[in-house]
């Protein structure tokens, strides 16, 4: 009697870590193509911008019309693990895969991920392995 009281005990416990972590696995994974999403169609857009000629000022505008609002021109200066400073070019200001930053490409094709104050650079290796879904905010790691 006590053994299947065991037993039963454990396999509750074992249905409920399953749920459990199945669910925070479904959440990362789901955040993850989010991302992935997001990322493609900026690169897509940065691609087509290239292909254009580096449209800028009036031309930038010409080039941005018919977009969706929230992909914008972003000009700032960021610098990326190695030193590299590149000029902001495109932002997607309500990504698909979290309302909480704004996801930046820059001229030379890489990408930022900006949050009030906090910039994270992305590496895009993290839709292979490295994405972890902590509450609402997103941390990137190599």
């Amino acid at each position: 009697m006590m053994a299947k009281l065991i037993v039963g005990g454990f396999i509750a416990l074992l249905v409920v870590g399953i749920l459990f972590f199945g669910r925070q696995f479904l959440i990362v994974n789901n955040v993850r193509s989010l991302l992935h999403a997001d990322v493609i169609e900026l690169k897509a857009i940065h691609k087509q911008w290239l292909k254009d000629g580096r449209p800028t000022g009036s031309s930038m505008t010409n080039f941005m019309a018919g977009r969706r609002t929230e992909l914008v021109a972003r000009s700032e200066l960021f610098t990326n693990r190695s030193g590299l400073v590149s000029t902001g070019l495109l932002a997607n200001t309500h990504c698909r895969s979290s309302t909480n930053g704004v996801l930046v490409i820059t001229h030379n094709e890489k990408l930022f991920w900006v949050k009030q104050q906090d910039i994270w650079e992305i590496d895009e290796s993290i839709f292979d392995a490295g994405l972890i879904f902590s509450g609402d905010e997103l941390q990137f790691l190599k």
